[in-house]
């Protein structure tokens, strides 16, 4: 996630000061997008090891692959906790900060969905359709079997189960409607060659934030046409239907890593500020990323256009769906309990050590052709691929400590850390701007050095992943504050690059 805002406000840096070389830049940034579309799942622990519960009852480092973050309330607060393979009774964490217990809970807690809960919802008819039990069965075991050889597919898989909570095996529909649609509209655009419908283009980009299978099926739909039409063979061609991707199917997921969708019924004053937070924080998070990226498309022939003209209403809309499925979630959880129970599941396994070696050489793979093919096989290639590689493999090494520190206070982790690279990434511009000359140099260099300050973050932050209890007032006024400076730096109002 980080590294996806740092390419944006670094490409748009560029694009402001030189617009001879705004194609250049903009090849650059998708190109790392690229690249690093493998690692989208692991957003939170780019922002290494999640910190443990600030205040309230005993700490505990959230550690894993999937989005972890601290719980900002008091005794209120609500943590992950991950357990190791030898059996739940050890209750502890598994593993090093950073790295891939064997096993890992989400966020729903399940002393609150218990068997003795349920609420009207669990005895409607909304979700009763015909294949009830299929699609109940496909909705637990998917993520968890995917879990074992993708946390992105697994996190994709399990966007959607609170529809699946509401309306059952209806909803299983709605990835195939997706397909058909993009597909109907790759063939209407002749592969993304000739002028794409806005309409179609924002209906997929909205309900791929509802369900991320949507938007995945649906740029599955546009990239047959693209194959079948040839356009995918192109540059152009291959950028777009990443970006497209990315944009349907991504940008949820993404952002769910940082604010959670799916969470516990707020139940107390802590969890509804939180919940707030994750409502404002999400949305406008959703709505930055999507502007930067519709803003980088245009495609084959100009066939994109079109949507990239509508870039600032489509970011809107989308903002606006975001606040909708925040509240969505929260009523599901409340209303539908059970049924929430019976689609979520509440633990997902690491993968084994093979794939995790055999995945982390594929990505690097793919990520060397990626930038090769954008940027040139030169020292500044290898240099992004061997800094790629630290940033996986490194805070997996580090041993945390096992006592909350003051220095785990301080590390910048989740939105703070987000704050702290687009800071970086601005500062770099600044200091390389008059030395490089080409837009291509200046992103790749610039990116080489917010990297190696991410990295630096990471492991800091996997070597004190536990804070200090803070007074609650404290804690409030600095989660307040950093959404501020965020979302100002974010907008251009704090350093602008």
């Amino acid at each position: 996630m980080s590294v996806l805002l740092t390419l944006s406000h670094l490409w748009g840096a560029v694009a402001r000061s030189d617009h001879e070389v705004t194609g250049t830049a903009a090849s650059a940034a998708v190109a790392a997008r690229a690249a690093t579309a493998a690692r989208a799942s692991q957003a939170a622990r780019a922002s290494s090891a999640a910190k443990a519960a600030r205040g309230g009852a005993a700490s505990k480092a959230a550690r894993g692959g999937a989005a972890s973050k601290a719980t900002r309330g008091a005794s209120a607060g609500k943590v992950r906790s991950t357990k190791t393979s030898s059996g739940e009774a050890k209750g502890k964490a598994g593993g090093k900060a950073g790295g891939k217990p064997r096993t890992r809970k989400v966020e729903l807690r399940t002393a609150t969905l218990s068997a003795e809960r349920s609420h009207w919802g669990d005895h409607s008819f909304t979700y009763k359709a015909p294949g009830l039990h299929f699609s109940d069965s496909w909705s637990m075991a998917a993520p968890v079997v995917l879990a074992k050889y993708s946390p992105i597919a697994s996190a994709v898989a399990l966007d959607g189960a609170y529809l699946r909570a509401i309306f059952g095996s209806l909803a299983m529909v709605l990835p195939v409607l997706g397909f058909l649609v993009g597909l109907t509209a790759g063939i209407s655009s002749h592969g993304l060659t000739t002028p794409f419908s806005v309409g179609i283009f924002a209906s997929l980009l909205v309900a791929g934030l509802f369900d991320a299978a949507i938007g995945l099926f649906g740029s599955l739909g546009v990239l047959v046409t693209t194959i079948a039409f040839g356009s995918i063979f192109s540059l152009t061609g291959f950028t777009t239907i990443v970006v497209v991707a990315s944009l349907w199917s991504g940008l949820g997921v993404m952002v769910g890593k940082v604010r959670l969708f799916v969470k516990d019924t707020p139940e107390h004053v802590a969890a509804w500020y939180e919940r707030a937070g994750d409502i404002v924080i999400g949305s406008l998070l959703i709505y930055y990323l999507a502007l930067k990226f519709i803003g980088l498309l245009s495609g084959a022939h100009d066939s994109l256009v079109a949507v990239n003209d509508a870039a600032e209403p489509l970011a809107l809309t989308l903002l606006v769906a975001t606040v909708v499925k925040y509240l969505l979630t929260t009523a599901v959880s409340h209303f539908y309990p059970q049924r929430l129970i019976a689609v979520y599941p509440t633990v997902l396994p690491s993968r084994a050590r093979h794939i995790t070696i055999t995945s982390l050489i594929a990505r690097a793979l793919a990520a060397l052709l990626v930038f090769v093919a954008f940027l040139g096989f030169n020292w500044l290639v290898i240099l992004l691929l061997a800094l790629y590689l630290v940033d996986v493999i490194v805070p997996d090494l580090v041993k945390p400590t096992n006592q909350p520190t003051w220095l785990g206070l301080v590390v910048p982790s989740n939105l703070g850390k987000i704050l702290f690279l687009s800071i970086a990434s601005a500062i770099s511009f600044f200091a390389l701007q008059d030395t490089f000359t080409s837009g291509q140099q200046l992103v790749t260099v610039s990116l080489i050095m917010v990297m190696i300050v991410a990295i630096i973050n990471n492991v800091a932050a996997a070597r004190w992943p536990s804070a200090r209890e803070v007074p609650h007032v404290v804690l409030y006024a600095g989660g307040i504050m950093i959404a501020i400076l965020t979302l100002m730096q974010l907008t251009d109002h704090l350093v602008v690059a």
